[in-house]
């Protein structure tokens, strides 16, 4: 599986970081990403294999046997959506990585005081849970 699964790996709890998938769901061009919240024993066993202690504070996408973290993650991510979303991912490019991680850390330790937290989570369809590896 880890050769052919692109994962985002986000915190299941965030407000924001759950309108995040369900956005995804909607605007990914080859609807080929699976979703894992951090939360999750696989989430938890899968990182672990690449020495990574999951994080709340930080997505993580897996593609093509790499883990990329925070605004990297955020960067392949977008490379994956439809026009005109696809567009943030030719800006991001052009940001130094820097300015990226300022700006990533900096909403990340806000995000509960402006989006708050869930207790329970959407319920996705019957063909969007496919696409869930915690569920």
């Amino acid at each position: 599986m880890k050769e052919r699964k692109s994962i985002v790996f986000y915190d299941g709890v965030c407000n924001f970081c759950n309108g995040l998938v369900v956005f995804l769901l909607k605007h990914e061009r080859k609807n080929n990403m699976s979703f894992c919240s951090l939360q999750s024993e696989f989430a938890k066993s899968f990182l672990k294999d690449f020495n990574i202690q999951g994080n709340q504070d930080t997505i993580y996408y897996y593609s093509n046997g790499k883990v990329y973290k925070r605004s990297e993650a955020i960067k392949k991510i977008t490379r994956n959506l439809k026009p005109p979303y696809l567009i943030v991912s030719y800006f991001l490019a052009i940001t130094p990585k820097f300015i990226r991680e300022y700006f990533y850390k900096f909403f990340a330790k806000n995000r509960y005081k402006w989006f708050g937290k869930k207790d329970d989570c959407q319920m996705p369809s019957p063909e969007e849970r496919l696409r869930f590896l915690d569920m």
